[in-house]
């Protein structure tokens, strides 16, 4: 086996600003635990406890078989080395049952926009249908959908499609569905999805994403409810994931999979979680976009700061984009980004990597 080739000049500097900035930001992390902690305990009734205690501990067993190692393995020099962990306090061991759908928490936004999914009170997926007969788009959550559409249907074959992570169904509705060709928009009906925690879909505040939550929501808002006992997945990303498990679960109704970038890294079964987050969110400086990712998946309490200045106050800073560009957020994907409607995954992402 040939020895790694020496590293070079620029790669020694960036892994030793690396080192100092990712042990500056260990030390930050660590003390905003504590504050939020703090701020929690005085704010909300029934505080949820975070993530960064060590593995093993907190939630009860039927979440700790399905979590990811990495929601509570993350390395930190002051969480794993230093030897106790950032929260002293344990849950009471009981089994939780599901997502718990209480939100917005105190740091979260709580305008009309990001609260639609609340309306009628109950937790099903945000959709955007494109129709063949005629190429209509609509948009609904499927407990406003008749019991006459169902039928109609069963003429055509119907694609699902499932976007990756800091995404939603607008991927599919603004880059897509517009460049069919008339052929497919006849034959088809496209089937677009917000995963949960994902654009204008449910993001509950007491719950992990395990990869078992998605597989019941899709189950319980699209199969179900529009009688999908066959249908083609379309799937980018994270999304190939689930798309991958949804086959797995029911192979006899997926007439067809396309995955496109799926995330695919060679590792063991046991540290399968580990090897993605270090691949996916590699605790460097540069480049930025690296930086910005280890950062939002490595530090559960510094991605929730980002969130309360960003997501919580997004109705000031689309007026300070619109001031300054003298434009509106015309697209959905800007709308998704800017006014956190994605923040259960964005901000989450330590928790779920």
């Amino acid at each position: 086996m040939m020895p790694p080739p020496p590293m070079s000049a620029k790669d020694s500097i960036i892994s030793a600003i690396s080192l100092l900035v990712f042990s500056s930001l260990d030390l930050l992390d660590f003390f905003l635990c504590y504050l939020y902690r703090f701020l929690d305990a005085i704010l909300e009734e029934s505080p949820v406890a975070c993530y960064c205690r060590r593995e093993g501990g907190g939630r009860g067993r039927s979440f700790v078989e399905e979590e990811s190692k990495t929601i509570r393995g993350r390395r930190s020099l002051f969480r794993v080395r230093s030897g106790f962990a950032c929260v002293g306090e344990k849950r009471d061991g009981k089994e939780e049952k599901g997502c718990d759908a209480r939100s917005p928490r105190w740091s979260d936004c709580g305008c009309e926009a990001c609260l639609s999914w609340q309306e009628k009170g109950k937790e099903e997926l945000h959709l955007v249908v494109m129709d063949a007969f005629g190429g209509r788009k609509e948009e609904y959550r499927i407990d406003s959908f008749g019991s006459s559409p169902k039928a109609t249907y069963n003429s055509v074959e119907s694609v699902v499609f499932i976007h990756g992570f800091l995404s939603s169904s607008s991927m599919w509705v603004e880059t897509v569905f517009p460049n069919l060709s008339q052929v497919a928009k006849q034959s088809f009906r496209m089937i677009a999805v917000d995963l949960l925690g994902f654009g204008r879909s449910p993001k509950p505040t007491n719950c992990i994403y395990t990869l078992k939550d998605h597989l019941q929501m899709i189950e319980k808002s699209v199969l179900t409810p529009l009688q999908l006992n066959s249908y083609h997945i379309v799937a980018h990303s994270m999304g190939c994931v689930i798309a991958l498990a949804l086959a797995a679960s029911s192979p006899d109704s997926i007439k067809s999979i396309t995955l496109i970038a799926p995330p695919y890294f060679e590792s063991s079964e046991s540290e399968a979680s580990h090897t993605a987050l270090n691949k996916l969110a590699a605790r460097r400086v540069w480049p930025p976009l690296l930086f910005g990712s280890a950062v939002m998946s490595w530090y559960e309490h510094i991605g929730r700061t980002v969130c309360f200045i960003f997501c919580r106050n997004h109705l000031i800073w689309e007026w300070i984009i619109k001031l300054v560009t003298r434009k509106s957020l015309a697209h959905d994907a800007q709308r998704d980004m800017r006014r956190g409607e994605i923040h259960g995954q964005v901000f989450g992402s330590s928790k779920r990597s």
